[in-house]
């Protein structure tokens, strides 16, 4: 699944990706988030992180991490080829 517009809620994030699941894919998921730094959705995506840290703090840990890295200087088609080769 590839995101290119972050929701506000991080449980969102959660919540696409469960649909997956619900319609039956039985192989594993990946789920990508793209954004663009110095954009609107890159302010979104650090206010998202924000929102995690806290929620983590308040959960003890019990969090899931629905962000992932951040490739800072690699190329969207070298991400994406070493996505479909090395999974």
């Amino acid at each position: 699944m590839v995101n290119y517009d972050l929701p506000w809620n991080p449980n969102r994030l959660e919540q696409r990706f469960g649909r997956i699941h619900r319609i039956g894919q039985t192989n594993p998921c990946y789920l990508w988030n793209l954004v663009a730094s110095e954009t609107r959705e890159g302010d979104v995506f650090e206010r998202l992180l924000t929102k995690l840290e806290v929620e983590n703090k308040a959960l003890q840990g019990r969090v899931f991490d629905v962000l992932g890295d951040i490739f800072y200087g690699t190329s969207l088609k070298d991400l994406l080829i070493q996505a479909v080769l090395y999974g």
